[in-house]
């Protein structure tokens, strides 16, 4: 069965700092980015237990092309993905604003599509 996608806000935050930083090495890279993320992403909602447990209730996965994780939690039918970090961030800070995000209101409106950031035409 598969899962529903939702979104805190910060994410689109996490995304644009990744790619600011890319891009500062090729123009090509942040495509390149967002594409292995979505294709991360779709692998979540087609098969969630799919990454593996990280601070006992989360789950992560691990792009293929660049050492970023996707943090998230299972509810019930939907996946919230709450962050997108690079795989050197100290576990404790990665812990606590995956934490903090989840407690805060804004989770709570998270979006249930993809962020603009990862729907871009150029993903193809």
């Amino acid at each position: 069965m598969s899962q529903r996608l939702r979104f805190h806000p910060a994410v689109a935050s996490d995304l644009s700092e990744a790619a600011d930083y890319y891009a500062q090495a090729d123009p090509d890279l942040p495509r390149r980015l967002r594409a292995d993320l979505r294709q991360s992403l779709d692998l979540v909602e087609a098969f969630p237990y799919l990454g593996g447990t990280i601070f006992e209730i989360y789950r992560h996965i691990t792009l293929r092309r660049f050492p970023h994780l996707a943090v998230y939690r299972i509810k019930g039918d939907v996946v919230r993905v709450l962050a997108v970090v690079h795989t050197r961030r100290d576990p404790a800070w990665i812990q606590n604003t995956v934490r903090g995000r989840e407690r805060s209101r804004a989770a709570q409106a998270a979006t249930t599509v993809f962020p603009p950031e990862l729907t871009m035409g150029d993903l193809s």
